[in-house]
């Protein structure tokens, strides 16, 4: 994407929900919610990418919130002929070629997040039961996103600023260099090798040091005495 998402008639939106916790302890999944999000994105004109984490079929509360999201994009690509993508045609490329074909994210807290990173696109974050302060207090990944509210309560705001005006594309090159090391393509991995050469890179072997045969210690044994008669 170059210059502003704003500009975009229809923007690319890639919905990307991590997977589905049976514990609430460890649920960051926005599924549950998913379909209001997807419904959002659809009103405001956006052709969606839908991505869940493939662990999410296995739990029924998940596999219905992605059934419905599979038939919202269906009802509104034959009235519209938006090209939405779901299924195998989003679960069959990479994350990365998905990334690419974007021009925004709504994701959860995930690994997702870091690798969008990278492409300085605008994406938000679903925060599951936090507000926002708090989220962005939890999760330094999400001071560059455009945070949801688990009441839905910031859904609007978020998505307008996401696809409108992107207050927030200052703060992801911050991020992005706290994050990733401010690289460009393919610096990463040459950083990567040179850093592995420069542990390798003194000539003089170690000092060895021979292990020294353990000392026995020096016992008397006691002599056996006669039974007496």
């Amino acid at each position: 994407m170059t210059g502003s998402i704003s500009a975009i008639d229809k923007p690319v939106v890639l919905y990307a929900p991590t997977w589905y916790a049976a514990d609430h302890q460890y649920h960051h999944s926005s599924l549950p919610i998913g379909p209001t999000i997807v419904s959002a994105l659809l009103a405001r004109n956006a052709t969606v990418i839908f991505r869940p984490h493939p662990a999410n079929r296995r739990l029924p509360e998940a596999a219905a919130a992605i059934a419905e999201i599979h038939e919202l994009l269906r009802a509104d690509a034959e009235a519209t002929s938006r090209p939405h993508r779901w299924d195998a045609a989003a679960s069959d490329p990479t994350f990365a070629e998905l990334a690419n074909a974007a021009d925004a994210m709504v994701a959860d807290v995930s690994g997702v997040v870091t690798d969008f990173m990278h492409s300085l696109k605008p994406f938000a974050m679903v925060a599951t039961g936090d507000k926002t302060d708090i989220f962005r207090g939890r999760f330094p990944s999400s001071r560059s996103a455009y945070v949801i509210e688990w009441d839905l309560s910031t859904l609007d705001d978020a998505l307008d600023a996401m696809l409108g005006d992107d207050p927030l594309a200052p703060a992801r090159v911050e991020r992005r260099e706290y994050y990733l090391g401010g690289y460009e393509d393919g610096e990463s991995a040459r950083a990567f090798v040179s850093y592995l050469q420069s542990l390798t890179a003194d000539p003089t072997p170690p000092k060895t040091v021979l292990a020294k045969p353990p000392v026995r210690a020096q016992t008397t044994q006691p002599r056996l005495q006669p039974a007496s008669q």
